[in-house]
């Protein structure tokens, strides 16, 4: 019997993954995790067009303000978190030093791809406060001088960062979520009552236990 495809977006399957059949893995909780991110991903750049035009910023720019997010950023956060690291430490050591150089070298290249200005990383400057001066530099170079435009744009990046990366983390239980917005939750009687899916409090229409014989009270 196959999952019809309005059940699937309404089904999730808690538990191992391992434990789960061939069937039901497409709805394991991780599967669909995974699924939601590569959609995202997959949109992201479409996301970012579309609200550099509700803000009235020229599309050219917000294509180049994507790429030095998507490539860019990434390593100018490398740069600071290494770079702290070496200052609390003493006795810097010699390979963080030659890793450290190597990623600002890979970042005064994507500078120059992008068409910034040159970056002085000597400057006490964190990732974010830096970025936005190369944003700004950027948005002079397209003629854009509404900064509270690239302001809103730089939230709409922070947004997709704080998604990719805390979805499904410790942090924010993805997991809880699904199972607290999908109308048909399937899993064991143990793997259902973790205090983590935030169950306890939850209504359902119907319940139905398989086995229920053999369930403890508890469960």
């Amino acid at each position: 019997m196959s999952v019809g495809a309005k059940a699937s977006e309404s089904l999730v399957r808690v538990g191992q993954e391992g434990a789960v059949s061939d069937r039901l893995r497409p709805f394991h909780s991780a599967q669909v995790e995974t699924l939601y991110r590569e959609r995202f991903k997959a949109r992201l750049k479409e996301n970012y067009i579309l609200s550099g035009r509700r803000l009235s910023l020229p599309g050219p720019f917000t294509e180049k303000f994507f790429q030095a997010a998507m490539t860019l950023r990434p390593v100018l956060r490398q740069i600071h978190n290494l770079a702290n690291g070496l200052a609390d430490r003493k006795n810097m050591f010699e390979e963080h030093e030659v890793r450290l150089s190597s990623l600002k070298v890979t970042a005064e290249r994507m500078i120059e791809t992008i068409g910034l200005p040159d970056v002085d990383f000597s400057r006490e400057l964190d990732d974010d406060a830096l970025f936005e001066e190369l944003a700004f530099d950027l948005a002079n170079t397209f003629d854009v001088t509404n900064r509270d435009s690239v302001r809103r744009l730089m939230r709409v990046m922070r947004l997709s960062d704080d998604w990719l990366g805390h979805v499904g983390s410790r942090r924010r239980n993805f997991e809880e979520f699904l199972v607290n917005t999908r109308q048909i939750v399937s899993g064991t009687c143990v793997g259902l009552g973790r205090s983590s899916l935030g169950l306890s409090d939850a209504v359902f229409d119907l319940v139905v236990v398989d086995e229920a014989a053999r369930c403890t009270p508890g469960a």
